[in-house]
């Protein structure tokens, strides 16, 4: 999967009006019930995107909210695992995926994703509604400049970062508040060492 291929998805799943099991649509909840939210986003929606690709998922696994990898034990000769004394354990880690509410934090699930080896790297967060634009492109830029100090970092083209920023709650309360998630994607670009918006 590609990060356009998931952001894609994400979009297509992730609507305002779309109405939870519990009567209330998505963009109720997020303005009312974070902690419902990111439950709905990693255990349902996330969860779903991952398993629909093919891939096994499981949540918190390296503390990482959802991971989506390809096993592949079952090509191991089980007579030899046995004579040896292992369980047969193999597979490739393909998606690793963060979510964070917190409109100030999320480069911290940036930072952790770069010390994990796999081809694609999500970071899902949210601005304020009313600090999109330059606002986002400076946290953006600054984003990647931290990237690049830190030793775990390539800038192997095999590996896919993408952030996606929604709106959340205006920082000046007085502004009107958001009517839609209006997320946005921007995927890391090796060659500008720069968050491109796709």
């Amino acid at each position: 999967m590609t990060a356009t291929e998931f952001f894609n998805e994400y979009k297509s799943k992730v609507r305002e009006h779309i109405t939870h099991t519990d009567g209330r649509n998505y963009l109720d909840i997020y303005r009312t019930d974070e902690p419902t939210f990111t439950e709905l986003i990693n255990k349902q929606i996330i969860h779903s995107i991952i398993a629909e690709a093919g891939l096994d998922v499981q949540h918190e696994y390296f503390r990482i909210d959802t991971v989506g990898w390809h096993g592949k034990y079952d090509i191991l000769d089980r007579d030899r695992a046995k004579t040896v004394g292992l369980n047969r354990h193999l597979w490739d880690l393909m998606i690793a995926v963060e979510h964070e509410n917190d409109k100030e934090d999320w480069l911290d699930e940036l930072i952790k994703l770069i010390h994990v080896k796999c081809p694609l790297k999500v970071v899902i967060g949210y601005n304020y509604c009313d600090c999109r634009g330059e606002n986002e492109n400076n946290k953006l830029q600054y984003a990647a400049e931290c990237m690049q100090m830190i030793k775990a970092f390539s800038n192997d083209t095999a590996e896919e970062y993408l952030i996606i920023i929604g709106n959340g709650a205006p920082k000046d309360k007085s502004k009107p508040n958001y009517t839609s998630f209006d997320y946005r994607a921007y995927l890391y670009n090796c060659d500008e060492k720069q968050f491109i918006r796709i």
